[in-house]
């Protein structure tokens, strides 16, 4: 029973159902997931930031219960509908960000899953509002104790690690808030999508707005 209510309210979580409600409904049908647009939230991870190091480790980058590659659907049938929900059209692609409440979704943290034409490429997890002292522990208990142990890091807010499999983290802390990102090694074309899309749509438009307000002061 609640597999078959999964599956028919799927059809909610398509480009399709978002435009035609927000077209209808003058507003977003979910809460969206991130607070900024995925382009700018996503630039240094897949289009790689000279400035920041990267780490090389032996551990498979991953995280639990959330393989590489599952669908939408089966992650559905796993949390139950996402809490927080975006979709774009990335050319002929789609770009699907899913928070679930049963994933840490909360005032202080969350976990953002990333779908590239159904399937998890990428997921996110936000810490918000933290201190230096509680930035740095989070960070020694997620990442470096399981993929650099032992290792002298460089000190900047910002980093990559990638394993033998090309799998990657990204890294960031802006002061307050902290980013831990991970990356598919089957992420090819969606980092081939996202940046043709950055390179001649997301530049593009931007223009235009600057113009725009150019136009009208």
């Amino acid at each position: 029973m609640f597999r078959k209510l999964i599956n028919t309210s799927g059809r909610k979580f398509t480009v399709k159902y978002y435009e035609h409600y927000r077209i209808v409904k003058k507003r977003l049908p979910y809460t969206e997931p991130l607070k900024e647009h995925f382009i700018t939230h996503n630039l240094d991870l897949l289009i790689h930031n000279n400035n920041f190091h990267l780490y090389h480790t032996d551990m498979m980058i991953s995280y639990p219960d959330l393989p590489f590659m599952a669908s939408l659907n089966k992650i559905r049938q796993k949390f139950g509908n996402p809490g927080q929900f975006a979709i774009y059209q990335l050319n002929e692609h789609t770009l699907s960000l899913a928070a679930f409440k049963s994933l840490v979704l909360s005032d202080e943290n969350k976990i953002v899953l990333y779908f590239f034409d159904e399937e998890l490429m990428e997921y996110e997890y936000i810490l918000f509002h933290l201190k230096e002292n509680e930035y740095k522990d989070v960070l020694q208990r997620i990442v470096i104790d399981k993929y650099l142990p032992a290792r002298e890091l460089n000190k900047d807010d910002g980093f990559y690690i990638e394993d033998t499999d090309k799998n990657q983290i990204f890294v960031y802390w802006n002061g307050f808030d902290l980013s831990i990102k991970f990356l598919s090694c089957f992420s090819n074309v969606y980092r081939e999508a996202f940046i043709d899309y950055y390179n001649n749509t997301w530049k593009q438009k931007k223009k235009e707005a600057e113009k725009d307000d150019e136009n009208n002061p």
